[in-house]
């Protein structure tokens, strides 16, 4: 994600026909997306995932999300394949 000032400044929240989880009041995108994500690996949709973000002006990665950071991602790739290893997998 582009990390700049507009992604890291709480956006208000839209009104629709169904109401908005309290989670999302107050947050940026960086935040909304670091929750999604989160969401995404603790739901099992996905194994993991690495949220980096970076500018132009500063090409740094950042890792806003300690639990979504490389350490994490590459440790759960690596343990999945251990598993598939362990199964015989590829065969």
């Amino acid at each position: 994600m582009q990390d700049g000032e507009k992604s890291r400044t709480p956006v208000r929240t839209a009104k629709g026909a169904l109401p908005v989880d309290d989670i999302w009041h107050g947050t940026s995108y960086q935040d909304r997306f670091g929750i999604f994500c989160r969401r995404l690996v603790d739901e099992q949709l996905y194994e993991a995932i690495c949220y980096v973000t970076s500018s132009g002006e500063d090409a740094i990665p950042k890792e806003p999300v300690e639990s979504l950071d490389w350490r994490h991602f590459s440790a759960a790739i690596n343990a999945r394949l251990t598993y598939l290893k362990d199964l015989g997998l590829p065969g």
